[in-house]
């Protein structure tokens, strides 16, 4: 099945998983969240991996890709589609957004097991979010900068008041 790639025995462990869990995938073709993470997390250790004997600091650049690419052949994961990977690299480096989808009801939780579709479903929320704070910011400047007119309007009318109480004074002595 795979080629004994990994000289530790956990990062050997989590990526064995991982292709077994893609395997899975491929022959059930029921998506679940627990396959994915499974398999994020065999991608995490291969990208761990390929960086340490590449010697990088990120993973990217001509032998980070080698070494990367050398163990998804090993692990047969090479064929899982490259914006899966990317979404699902995404999803493993933002666990807030998997506590996100934990949080959600049944109905809607279940409907999410897909990192590109968690991804999306997140986005959109995270969006609808901002657009609120956005609203609310606007909203609330429009009603500061009306606010603040009605104290100018105040303050003239007070001058205009204080001017004509001067006037009947000055005409009383």
């Amino acid at each position: 099945m795979t080629k004994h790639l990994m000289s530790d025995p956990a990062e050997h462990k989590a990526s064995v998983e991982a292709s077994k869990a893609w395997d899975w995938l491929k022959k059930v073709q029921k998506r679940t969240l627990d396959e994915w993470l499974k398999i994020g997390r065999g991608f995490t250790t291969g990208r761990s991996w390929a960086m340490r004997l590449s010697a990088s600091n990120q993973p990217m650049g001509r032998g980070y890709n080698e070494k990367f690419s050398e163990w998804l052949n090993a692990y047969e994961l090479a064929d899982i589609d490259q914006a899966d990977r990317s979404n699902l690299f995404k999803l493993m480096d933002r666990p807030e957004i998997i506590a996100w989808r934990n949080n959600l009801p049944d109905d809607k939780r279940n409907a999410l097991n897909h990192p590109t579709t968690i991804l999306r479903a997140y986005a959109r929320t995270a969006t609808a979010r901002e657009q609120s704070k956005e609203g609310l910011a606007k909203r609330t400047s429009t009603e500061l900068a009306a606010a603040l007119q009605r104290i100018h309007e105040l303050e003239m009318e007070l001058e205009q008041a204080k001017a004509y109480i001067e006037e009947l004074e000055a005409a009383r002595r």
